[in-house]
């Protein structure tokens, strides 16, 4: 049977009878709107002033400055001139992650309906359109959203570039440029390239494999190996000096037997859903695996390109649930990437689904599409963070502000009067109008000295000017000083010199900031 034929099986003929154009037209639009809606709701937060921050200075102080943090530094490097072109504000920063997720599902629409018609095609883009875990992370200036662009992609250029007995290189070199980008971008990528690998692996049994013959023993996809390498080189001593470090994952809690129905809960309804009766919270995590695994089994020999997306979307996962056994890594965020295959291969299998079962398909479909509607409700709810209240008006005033700690620092930095719009570059005021200053006092505080690693990379060679070891040596020339730090019972709130007097306060559900007189 031709492909054509097949796939049209599995197309209700609603969804068949649909203007093409319009559908994707539309759908696109709903996602548009979706993740621009609410996309400055929140105020920038810690990550997301760091990454302003950092994508503020030139190319190569960037790319040192990410060999001694824990990130690579593709993407601040495209935020930098993402930001030279549009702008500093929120909007600005944080579009390049919605743009690029939404040519992400752009790219999964057309890689569904090449090789599993247009039916599935449609609905996983209704899908993909307002998953809430694609909604959230296409609202952060942070690399989660781009680095699903790129694995998409190189995903979508390994299966055209092993369609043919012939290498084509033109899709080779589009599978290189984007794995290596993803390198660039987050380590996690290594994961994707691993699938693809157990993609190319498992099409043949391994008494059938034939060298020059068998796919992943082929002198092409080893040659695509072999340039990702060599485009990765000039990264490795950074590499190296990052993961000998082995800094800035600490605080990833340990995984458990909830973790992953949490996870899958947290793809639906951005909540993680422990609140639910038991039967519930286990019930809906298991029929959504089990739908996956179903329809990956079903079509493993009429469209083996659903291993691709199979591997794509449960190595990723299951790995790093594995390694976080031993070492904790997993989190969410970090696997943006692969909840793209989670949510197309729950569309490939609901259409089979109203195929074979067109009531209950349906329902499933319109049940899914309102949970997931439930929860990019909840990620506009949940998106409180308020640091640009205070930081505006905190530095309307004009006097000296102290950041009690470092995880107020970068987003109120972020609001303190340091935009320049004329040069469309952020960068930090040391000016002793407004000079964010952070507090390093061991008895109010767990931080030290900085060691020029992590966070503190960005403030090390300034440390002189904006780290102080005692409150009391701080003399504003006006007498008055901000303090800002986050709200509740903060041991830096008691630890304030006995002659300062609190003359003022403003408090958001996030921050804080208090002024004080200094006698």
């Amino acid at each position: 049977m031709s492909r054509t034929k097949l796939t049209n099986r599995l197309a209700p003929t609603y969804i068949q009878r649909l203007p093409e154009r319009w559908a994707v037209f539309i759908l696109l639009l709903i996602a548009a709107i979706a993740r621009f809606l609410t996309i400055t709701k929140a105020s920038v937060w810690h990550d997301e002033g760091f990454s302003a921050m950092l994508a503020s200075r030139t190319p190569l102080e960037i790319w040192a400055g990410s060999a001694r943090d824990v990130h690579p530094p593709l993407y601040y490097e495209l935020l930098h001139y993402w930001m030279q072109i549009f702008g500093t504000s929120e909007l600005a920063m944080r579009s390049m992650s919605a743009v690029a997720g939404i040519a992400t599902i752009f790219i999964i629409y057309i890689l569904v309906k090449r090789h599993f018609g247009r039916a599935a095609a449609t609905i996983s883009l209704s899908l993909l359109a307002i998953a809430p875990m694609l909604v959230r992370y296409s609202q952060e200036a942070r690399m989660y959203g781009i680095l699903g662009l790129f694995l998409i992609g190189g995903t979508y250029a390994l299966l055209r570039a092993t369609e043919h007995v012939h290498p084509d290189w033109r899709w080779w070199s589009i599978y290189v440029l984007t794995m290596a980008a993803g390198l660039y971008t987050h380590y996690f990528t290594v994961f994707a390239i691993v699938a693809h690998w157990l993609y190319l692996m498992t099409l043949e049994r391994p008494w059938k494999w034939r060298l020059g013959k068998s796919r992943w023993l082929r002198i092409d996809w080893w040659l695509a190996n072999l340039g990702m390498v060599v485009l990765w080189l000039p990264w490795l001593p950074a590499f190296y000096g990052q993961f000998t470090r082995g800094q800035g994952i600490s605080w990833i809690p340990a995984t458990t037997i909830y973790t992953l129905p949490k996870s899958v809960w947290q793809n639906f309804t951005f909540t993680d859903a422990m609140a639910l009766p038991s039967l519930v919270f286990w019930a809906i995590p298991g029929i959504t695996l089990g739908l996956i695994l179903w329809i990956s089994w079903l079509h493993k020999h009429e469209h083996k390109e659903i291993r691709a997306l199979f591997w794509y979307t449960v190595l990723p996962i299951g790995a790093t649930i594995a390694v976080s056994t031993i070492k904790p890594i997993y989190q969410d965020r970090y696997l943006v990437f692969a909840a793209y295959g989670l949510y197309t291969l729950l569309g490939i299998a609901l259409t089979q689904l109203i195929r074979q079962h067109q009531a209950t398909g349906a329902a499933a479909l319109i049940g899914t599409l309102i949970i997931f509607g439930i929860g990019v409700g909840n990620v506009a709810r949940q998106a409180t963070h308020s640091m640009k209240v205070v930081g505006e008006y905190v530095s309307q005033t004009g006097d000296v502000v102290v950041s009690a700690e470092l995880y107020t620092y970068f987003d109120f930095s972020y609001y303190c009067n340091s935009c320049d719009d004329s040069r469309n570059t952020f960068k930090v005021n040391y000016t002793d109008m407004i000079k964010p200053t952070l507090l390093l006092n061991t008895s109010a505080t767990s931080y030290g000295r900085p060691n020029g690693y992590g966070e503190s990379s960005l403030l090390y060679d300034r440390a002189d000017k904006i780290y102080v070891d005692d409150l009391s040596t701080i003399k504003p020339a006006n007498g008055r000083l901000w303090m800002i730090g986050k709200p509740g019972e903060q041991k830096y709130w008691k630890a304030t010199p006995a002659n300062w007097q609190q003359l003022d306060q403003i408090k958001t559900n996030s921050s804080e900031a208090r002024l004080y007189q200094v006698q």
